[in-house]
């Protein structure tokens, strides 16, 4: 028996449908049973914190039954169309080199009455940050020529309630004058848009205070933080391109009412 899935693409965003075909081809033997289930499942590998094994969780984000009782004659090969939905904020595929903070989508073929051995099959299945948090990393690198952090790349949180996009960025240009760093923590929204809240780092030279200053030199309690929230018709044009002048204008909103007050101080 072989088993494989051709998806319409070689990788998905958060909240994509995947679509494609699973292809079953009977053995010489051919293949019989009672059902045949495709699910699609999020995973992330997790310490044990009583100090076991170390191992993957998952859960399942959609499925489908492709087939019911099937009796495939030997050698014939068999294809079923399949439609998935990746929800929005699920895991995206990320693999680190220390093994820890593991994270990963994939497909699970089951195949109910058939001998146990060839019961359950897994597929990889490549997932990409949602467009529109590619959309903020556009705006910030074109619209403020700021950086995004070498260390941080497009990452997620692994809580079990509230898994966020977090991106960082650092920036010199003399339109922001007074900030260093820049860090999202995001969520998609429904309507299409994010949601979450964005931390304003300060220079040193424009934190409040002997400590604050001392403590700002290590980005240590050294800025402010406020609410973070876009459309989908700030994130996107009605052609479907991200919208970089929206979205920075309202990043820039928010990193002028923390910064103006403190460049009237610091002059």
């Amino acid at each position: 028996m072989k088993i494989d899935i051709q998806t319409e693409k070689p990788a998905y965003h958060q909240g994509e449908q995947v679509k494609g075909e699973l292809v079953i081809t009977a053995d010489e033997k051919g293949l019989s049973g009672d059902s045949i289930t495709l699910k699609l499942n999020e995973y992330w590998w997790h310490d044990n914190p009583y100090g076991g094994q170390m191992g993957w969780g998952g859960t399942k984000l959609d499925e489908a039954v492709l087939q019911q009782t099937f009796d495939f004659p030997p050698g014939t090969e068999h294809r079923f169309p399949f439609t998935l939905q990746l929800t929005r904020n699920c895991r995206i595929t990320r693999l680190a080199e220390n093994g820890k903070g593991h994270e990963k989508c994939g497909f699970e073929v089951e195949l109910k009455g058939v001998k146990h051995k060839d019961r359950k099959h897994e597929f990889p299945l490549e997932v990409l940050p949602g467009r529109e948090f590619l959309a903020i990393i556009e705006a910030c690198l074109k619209e403020f020529r700021m950086k995004e952090q070498e260390y941080s790349e497009v990452v997620r949180w692994t809580g079990d309630s509230d898994h966020r996009i977090e991106l960082w960025f650092t920036s010199s240009n003399p339109r922001l004058v007074g900030f260093r760093i820049i860090q999202f923590q995001l969520l998609q929204t429904d309507d299409g848009g994010v949601k979450g809240k964005l931390d304003v780092g300060i220079d040193p030279s424009f934190a409040n205070g002997l400590w604050q200053r001392f403590w700002a030199l290590f980005g240590i309690g050294s800025g402010d933080t406020r609410p973070f929230q876009l459309t989908n018709s700030q994130v996107f044009l009605p052609d479907g391109t991200p919208n970089h002048s929206a979205i920075a204008g309202a990043i820039e909103e928010i990193i002028e009412s923390v910064m103006a007050p403190r460049r009237k101080r610091a002059f």
